[in-house]
């Protein structure tokens, strides 16, 4: 019985087909071969579950950096039109949520990110710099009635980065859902 599991596993091993040119008499050191070829193969999908799980967090940062932002804007509603109080979490918001903005474009560029990720991420830094200069600048010109258009730029590109994100990190999603009406 011992011999017949034994011709079967060498009949496996020999057809695969870069194992089939060699004799019978090397099994062991095929066996040695075929664990150290799986060994490879395993630290190879590692890397590659390793990379997807930082595109994965990539997007979970981002989508938190949106909602930062979304929160942001709702809150300068709240402090404009109910209590001016809520003009407090505004500025508390964008002390915080900027450096984030930092740790996202190192985070682009040590991935393998598409170019316009990458140029989407690299622009958010920039429109928050502009942000704060037409804030805190005083010059002859009032550089504040920029600052409303900038925080719409600065919202966009963070809802497009958003979107290229998810189509990179969930592909297969978003073409099953093209041209269907989905809840969740």
């Amino acid at each position: 019985m011992a011999n017949c599991t034994l011709s079967r596993s060498r009949r496996s091993i020999a057809t695969r087909p870069i194992l089939a040119l060699v004799t019978s008499s090397l099994f062991p050191y095929l066996l040695f071969l075929d664990y150290l070829s799986m060994t490879l193969n395993s630290a190879i999908d590692d890397t590659q579950i390793s990379g997807r799980w930082i595109q994965i967090s990539f997007f979970i940062a981002v989508v938190f950096f949106n909602l930062c932002l979304a929160t942001q804007v709702f809150s300068v509603g709240l402090a404009y039109f109910y209590n001016s109080d809520w003009w407090n979490l505004h500025i508390l918001l964008v002390r915080g949520y900027s450096g984030l903005s930092i740790i996202l474009l190192i985070w682009v560029f040590s991935m393998p990110f598409p170019s316009r990720v990458q140029s989407l991420t690299a622009s958010i830094p920039v429109l928050l710099g502009l942000q704060f200069l037409t804030i805190h600048l005083k010059t002859s010109f009032p550089l504040a009635v920029f600052h409303p258009l900038i925080g719409f730029s600065l919202f966009s590109v963070s809802t497009t980065l958003v979107h290229r994100t998810s189509q990179i990190v969930f592909p297969n999603h978003n073409q099953d859902s093209i041209g269907k009406f989905q809840f969740f």
